[in-house]
């Protein structure tokens, strides 16, 4: 799968099976959506991880509208986001010869006192993170 967003790109690795190592028992289906009240860019920018055996997915949101996703070192999807309708929505950059896909949401949990967040997709599938923020 190619096809790599911030929190998407977690979410389809789980979902494709071929990564499951990397990201181990995170992924859950939501009973219930728990988003920030009023999302942001300064409330959501920072950097996200999902750790596993096989080592860390990295997504790192930039106030300035940009992404960059990470695993094991190595850059594996970058684009744009912003705040739609309280949500993250990312835009992948697609690599030459690959074909634009439409934005993806995901609703953002509040950040617990230990650093963790729940990621939601639109589909309800659920990713516990561990957030930094952007040091201002």
């Amino acid at each position: 799968m190619k096809k790599l967003l911030a929190f998407t790109g977690i979410l389809a690795l789980a979902a494709c099976g071929g990564e499951d190592a990397l990201i181990g028992d995170q992924i859950s289906e939501a009973d219930e959506v728990v988003q920030v009240e009023e999302a942001t860019m300064e409330s959501l920018a920072g950097t996200y991880v999902a750790s596993g055996e096989d080592g860390d997915m990295i997504s790192t949101l930039n106030l300035d509208g940009t992404y960059i996703d990470t695993a094991n070192g190595e850059i594996i999807g970058e684009g744009t986001w912003e705040i739609v309708d309280n949500k993250a929505c990312f835009s992948y950059e697609p690599a030459e010869g690959e074909e634009a896909q439409p934005a993806e949401c995901f609703g953002v949990g509040p950040v617990a006192e230990d650093g963790t967040v729940v990621v939601t997709a639109e589909g309800g599938e659920q990713m516990t993170m561990t957030k930094t923020p952007i040091a201002s």
